[in-house]
């Protein structure tokens, strides 16, 4: 189960969900040089786990365990042709490859959005051999300095 959140029209500058300190200089730098390709944005996406619940859980704790279990996308921006799934890293290492590959794969399954699905890794930095094996995989990637 997908759980998008508010929708963000555009051009909105607040502080989104669950942003890090890096990740928020990224998205600020970042959109402003993007913000008018994209028509909104959902943050802090879930992708539930459908881990059935252990016993015993207490029913005020329940929605609590869920949202601590869900896999968590930074953040999905909506353009009218596709949907950009992107993740805002300060110095990507390769489990950036894992994580945006796996986001992608489960939305795929469950696709809220009926556009096609695109990644977006944005970072300020990177190992020669990361931004390699994301060239490899085709997965885009855009660094901005801080």
């Amino acid at each position: 189960m997908i759980e998008l959140g508010p929708r963000f029209g555009n051009p909105w500058r607040g502080y989104p969900t669950r942003f890090s300190p890096s990740d928020y200089n990224l998205w600020k730098k970042w959109i402003e040089i993007h913000w008018r390709e994209y028509e909104g944005f959902y943050f802090d996406v879930r992708i539930m786990s459908d881990e059935v619940l252990p016993e015993g859980i207490e029913e005020n704790f329940r929605r609590m365990w869920q949202i601590n279990r869900a896999r968590k996308i930074d953040a999905i921006g909506i353009q009218k042709d596709k949907a950009v799934i992107i993740e805002f890293r300060d110095f990507a290492g390769l489990s950036v490859i894992g994580q945006i590959s796996g986001y992608k794969a489960l939305l795929i399954i469950e696709n809220p959005f009926d556009l096609p699905l695109e990644i977006l890794v944005v970072t300020n930095s990177l190992e020669k051999n990361v931004a390699d094996a994301l060239y490899m995989l085709k997965i885009p990637v855009e660094i901005i300095p801080l």
